[in-house]
């Protein structure tokens, strides 16, 4: 009866997990493809996602081959009237052990901007500013930032 128990125990403690990816693979593969940014807040709960009023979201597309293409819009958090949009490309990386999620503009000698990754599920991750400024990224210190897949 103590042989049972113990293979049980052992058992579920080896079914058990701390990753807290929900079953989903923590690799780069999990971010090809399009994204719309469906928050943005500073630490204190503060909204920074523009609102445009034609309900266009920032949209982020992760390829293959390790580019990312963005389409963001210009205007201000307080800003309710039509945006300017604006494509910018981007190379990125990603690293699962520490999972922070680089980008880099391949076009300018800009510094790299790194988020870490948060919150991983099938179709939303979240992720949160560590530290870079690159083109029209915001870079709030710990600022939080929610992915929808489209």
């Amino acid at each position: 009866m103590k042989k049972l128990i113990t293979i049980l125990l052992i058992s579920l403690f080896a079914s058990c997990s701390n990753d807290d990816t929900n079953g989903f693979t923590n690799n780069e593969s999990y971010f090809h493809g399009s994204w719309n940014i469906t928050a943005a807040n500073k630490e204190t709960g503060e909204n920074l996602l523009i609102l445009c009023t034609n309900g266009e979201l920032p949209s982020y597309t992760f390829t293959s081959n390790n580019e990312l293409n963005t389409l963001l819009y210009l205007g201000s958090a307080s800003n309710t009237g039509p945006c300017q949009s604006e494509v910018v490309f981007y190379d990125y990386s990603y690293n699962p052990e520490t999972k922070i999620l680089t980008y880099t503009n391949p076009a300018s000698n800009s510094p790299e901007y790194k988020s870490e990754v948060i919150e991983m599920s099938e179709n939303r991750f979240k992720t949160r500013y560590i530290s870079g400024n690159i083109n029209m990224q915001t870079t709030v210190p710990n600022f939080t930032r929610v992915y929808e897949r489209k």
